[in-house]
């Protein structure tokens, strides 16, 4: 999720190694970062803001965002900065570089802030600052408060440790937080650092890059308007790129034509540039002696130019940036691709900053903007990104949309029973030997976060709270309560340890009367989290029989049973049978009513595709790995 990722470089290794121009330009050619010491590195307005950010004391806040379109060269000037300050301003600065990482699921607020930390913290033991031990203890120790709180105050420990030195935290991949849903915090957090002593205040720096729309990771962004907080990475400009035309000298003897050629084509977008320079590098070496104008169009109209794999990869982030990810947001997408389609055609789009279609655009990097209108970026995505490319990804859409949830799983209110028998404290080879009641935590916490926070087509909701309950002892439970955030989930586990037996029926059988008791027309779900056999299964079966004659359909409520742990997965045969025979069920209309789902936790696709399997086609049967236990019922 985070990882520190700079670390101590052997200078003179490297200076060996980048005097040969090839590899400078084959680094670049490759999509990769570039060394602080390229030769090819080209120098921009941003980096001379950023210095000025980094080492002046005048600025009212302590970060900056640099959001730019995919390869716009933001980690090269990550890299390129910590280095510059780590050489000119060793004694003054700790500088610290940490990246994001995508995540299997959602991650909660204190997870990340404490890692956050944890990172900072084993950094700053490189320096004989041992301050880790610290966090540990006081981030056990105050769970009352929130962790953001715990975050801002623990970061006044750490400038207070480190004297009067400036503490620069660089955050690579920044987009992540949107994945996790945590920009809405991350606001507020930077809004409480100015809580912070203003001698301490001024001796922190964030730095966050990332490809990401400003609206989104701020959004209160349309509402201030202050972008003050931004530094715009633009593409390259003519007279900036000595250090390309120094490389080309190298092997032309007419630079000047054909960097300028190959900034008609690129439009000084950071890789595509590099990429033609290093293409043609290579080509002049053989003795290419044709004119520069010529030369830059063959090179770039030859199928195989397009095969080049990191160009592929290229335009597949591009793409993906614009279609992938917020499913729930696909007619929004339909139309930004018709925008787009428009501008291809040479309509005068004028720029709109509140348009979000316009601005994932721009963020893609497959649009521009010449003064007040938006353009296609360069050529090259011209030949990419054409009209046959637009009506492709929209059926693409189209397919995507038709898998989306029914619309009977929005609007319900969900239960979800827990087993606290005594079984869950074994230690499991499914959960790498650790403990079912440690292990279960993070899967429930990723399973309500998914169910908050899925959205229809409209902005509709499954819930916006969640009721957990524990069952165990053969009585109804005492352990129950409303959630409406994933990380309140943990507290549970923490405040409760496993019991003895596996009775579920009297915990089932309460909250089916409170469902019954308040739904107000809602429809209801009922998730079942168990690790094995239950205590009472005919009096459980019968539960679900007489609950489904009490339903006017089937379509109003389902129990959805998860299993879990290498018990339930070497024996799953009574739930498998449960959840085919309730086919038999009726209904107090006497039709058929199949409210049971069962499936395995290492099994299930995801949470939201096992609350709809049976909505939209309550025919559609058991998951398919139980053939192999139960063949007569399928």
């Amino acid at each position: 999720m985070l990882n520190s990722r700079y670390n101590p470089i052997n200078e003179l290794f490297y200076v060996a190694i980048e005097r040969v121009l090839g590899r400078s330009f084959e680094q670049g050619a490759k999509g990769q970062k570039l060394h602080p010491h390229s030769l090819i590195y080209v120098e921009r307005n941003a980096d001379e803001e950023l210095w000025q950010f980094l080492v002046s004391d005048r600025f009212t806040s302590p970060i900056r965002y640099i959001l730019a379109a995919p390869k716009m060269g933001k980690s090269s000037l990550l890299e390129k900065t910590i280095y510059k300050l780590s050489q000119a301003h060793t004694i003054h600065y700790i500088a610290i570089a940490i990246e994001l990482k995508p995540y299997r699921e959602p991650i909660s607020e204190d997870f990340f802030y404490f890692r956050l930390l944890q990172i900072i913290c084993e950094i700053l033991a490189r320096q004989k600052l041992a301050i880790a031990n610290e966090l540990n203890a006081v981030w056990e120790s105050d769970r009352q408060n929130h962790p953001r709180q715990k975050c801002r105050e623990f970061l006044q420990r750490i400038l207070v440790a480190i004297g009067d030195r400036t503490l620069a935290i660089f955050i690579d991949d920044i987009q992540h937080l949107l994945h996790w849903n945590l920009q809405d915090s991350w606001t507020q957090f930077v809004r409480s650092l100015s809580d912070l002593e203003t001698n301490l205040f001024k001796r922190l720096k964030f730095v966050l890059f990332g490809v990401a729309s400003p609206y989104r990771l701020i959004p209160d962004l349309r509402t201030t308007g202050d972008r003050s907080h931004f530094i715009e990475l633009t593409p390259f400009q003519d007279n900036q790129c000595q250090s390309l035309l120094s490389g080309l000298k190298k092997a032309t003897a007419n630079p000047n034509p054909i960097l300028q050629e190959i900034m008609n084509w690129t439009r000084g977008q950071s890789f595509l540039t590099i990429l033609l320079c290093y293409k043609l590098y290579r080509k002049s070496r053989k003795g290419d002696k044709r004119e520069p104008k010529e030369q830059i169009k063959n090179l770039v109209i030859q199928e195989r130019f397009f095969r080049d794999v990191p160009l592929v990869l290229h335009f597949k982030q591009v793409a993906d940036f614009l279609i992938r990810g917020d499913p729930d947001e696909l007619d929004r997408k339909h139309y930004t691709l018709n925008l787009y389609a428009r501008i291809l055609q040479g309509q005068s789009i004028q720029k709109d900053e509140n348009s979000r279609s316009q601005t994932d655009l721009l963020v893609s990097g497959l649009v521009g903007q010449s003064e007040k209108y938006l353009q296609i970026a360069n050529p090259i995505y011209q030949q990419i990104f054409t009209q046959q490319w637009v009506e492709q990804t929209q059926n693409q859409l189209k397919q995507r949309r038709s898998k989306m949830p029914s619309s009977k799983i929005y609007n319900r209110d969900v239960y979800m029973l827990i087993d606290q028998s005594g079984s869950m404290v074994k230690r499991d080879d499914v959960f790498n030997k650790k403990r079912r009641w440690e292990a279960i935590p993070e899967v429930i916490e990723s399973h309500v976060y998914n169910i908050l926070n899925h959205q229809g087509m409209n902005g509709e909701k499954i819930c916006d709270e969640i009721t957990i309950t524990l069952f165990s002892p053969n009585r109804p439970a005492t352990v129950s309560r409303i959630i409406q955030d994933d990380s309140q989930v943990a507290d549970i586990f923490e405040e409760n340890q496993p019991d003895s037996n596996t009775f579920i029926t009297p915990t089932m059988a309460q909250v089916l009367d409170r469902w019954f008791g308040t739904r107000n027309n809602q429809g209801g779900f009922v998730i079942v989290y168990t690790d094995g056999s239950l205590d009472d299964p005919d009096q459980f079966v019968n539960l679900v029989e007489t609950t489904c004659r009490k339903l006017n359909s089937q379509d109003e409520l389902k129990v959805i049973i998860v299993g879990f742990g290498s018990d339930i997965n070497r024996d799953p045969k009574f739930y498998l049978r449960l959840d085919a025979n309730t086919s038999s069920f009726l209904d107090q209309n006497a039709k058929p009513c199949n409210i049971v789902v069962f499936d395995l936790l290492n099994k299930m696709s995801g949470i939201i595709d096992l609350l709809n399997r049976q909505l939209e086609n309550p025919q559609a049967g058991l998951a398919e790995w139980g053939r192999e236990f139960c063949p007569e019922l399928y």
